[in-house]
């Protein structure tokens, strides 16, 4: 267990162990960052504390080990130490994240650049393992996340979800973050819009009779499999909705529900909502094997694309850019706004309304149906992310998805509107 000294004014950083650690909390100075590690269920107020304090943030203990490793090593007149109850083997030194040196951002740390800032070597403290840490052999997870609404977040991960079931990935499954306010299960025609509670097809009825969502999936934690919605193509669908009005989950929640979802099932796709402030987001996005940003063309989509990419201190190696439902004849061509917003390469899906008419008519998606051209490109992108082989292109595909060798596009450029 990480502990503190007897003097936490003179410290830089402070690791408490939750539940338990209230007091000790209390007891920290202002201004001083304080990491908490949840090893247990907390109670309420202890919820409280750590989802309303200015100053704590959960972690896992790997991500604090991550975290520690850009402090200065302690003077020799300094009494603040940090150690560990029992002697742990190092197991390897990762790249640690960090803030500023004297108030590191509450959620978003920036790579640290160790020499050119510190200009002071790097302490190796011990890392050990516990249920929180996410070893290798734990499902891929995948956010698909747009900083606006109408963008197509929903669609991406959806038609992610059930194309990998097609490509015989085991038990995928797409679970709605956007809390309160998402329906995922009404956009893939699993529900009925105006009553949560009825199946559209009653093929996909849980064995349990019921079904568990984001906000009650520990009422199913022995048989959550069993108790979550399954789409007739194969992956299954954990919705957010709650009957009892409760529409949020705590960083430490979201991180437990993550961990035992990518031990139940073969793939994780998070369907993300649009507000990554939200510290449940926080934690999502930080535990997130690939990020998919799914870009739309209008200045106030682009504009809020910035600033997440600020706030998150620009694009990471594990973000894939997406322009959804891009049309050529608008003003912001998206190899133009890749380059602004600092990603070398990206992913294009054209607007295909003929395919989203027939999938809201017979209630599937684009990915099922075929000669689909937005189909064929998310088929081809998902092949980018997902741990399955390349995409077998084929002669009548290469001109759908190929855009740069598509001649109406070089037409378009030529006529685009500059207004």
């Amino acid at each position: 267990m990480l502990a503190l000294s007897n003097q936490p004014d003179k410290a830089k950083y402070a690791v408490i162990e939750m539940p338990g650690g209230l007091d000790a909390i209390d007891n920290i100075p202002p201004g001083i960052p304080i990491f908490a590690v949840v090893t247990a269920v907390m109670s309420f107020p202890e919820l409280k504390v750590i989802h309303t304090h200015n100053g704590v943030k959960v972690m896992n203990p790997e991500k604090i080990i991550e975290e520690l490793s850009g402090i200065m090593p302690a003077q020799p007149n300094d009494d603040f130490d940090l150690f560990f109850d029992e002697p742990v083997p190092q197991e390897q030194k990762n790249d640690a994240f960090t803030g500023s040196e004297d108030q590191p951002d509450k959620f978003n740390l920036a790579p640290r650049q160790q020499k050119e800032i510190m200009h002071e070597p790097v302490i190796d403290y011990p890392v050990r393992k516990n249920y929180l840490s996410r070893p290798s052999t734990k499902a891929k997870v995948i956010i698909s996340f747009s900083a606006d609404t109408g963008i197509g977040k929903t669609t991406v991960a959806s038609n992610l979800g059930c194309y990998a079931a097609k490509l015989g990935i085991k038990d995928p499954v797409v679970v709605d973050f956007d809390l309160g306010v998402g329906n995922l299960d009404v956009a893939v025609g699993m529900v009925n819009e105006q009553d949560r509670q009825k199946l559209m097809d009653k093929k996909v009825l849980p064995s349990g009779g019921s079904w568990a969502t984001v906000i009650d999936w520990r009422n199913h934690a022995g048989t959550l499999k069993q108790n979550t919605l399954k789409h007739h193509s194969g992956f299954y669908v954990l919705p957010s909705y709650n009957q009892e009005g409760i529409d949020e989950i705590s960083p430490s929640e979201a991180q437990e529900l993550i961990d035992i979802l990518s031990e139940t099932y073969g793939l994780v796709v998070i369907d993300m909502g649009h507000r990554a402030s939200e510290p449940h987001a926080r934690m999502a996005l930080e535990m997130a094997d690939t990020v998919i940003l799914v870009a739309g063309q209008t200045q106030k989509t682009l504009a809020r694309i910035t600033d997440f990419l600020k706030q998150s201190g620009g694009p990471k190696n594990n973000m894939q850019l997406l322009f959804n439902m891009v049309d050529p004849l608008k003003r912001y061509d998206p190899s133009q706004v890749a380059e602004k917003l600092g990603f070398k390469s990206y992913h294009e899906i054209h607007m295909d309304g003929k395919s989203s008419v027939a999938a809201e008519r017979r209630r599937k998606l684009f990915v099922e149906l075929n000669g689909s051209t937005a189909g064929e490109e998310l088929k081809k992108f998902a092949h980018t992310i997902l741990p399955v082989d390349d995409y077998p292109e084929t002669e009548e595909t290469k001109s759908s998805i190929l855009t740069g060798l598509n001649p109406f596009n070089k037409l378009s450029k030529i006529f685009k509107r500059r207004d």
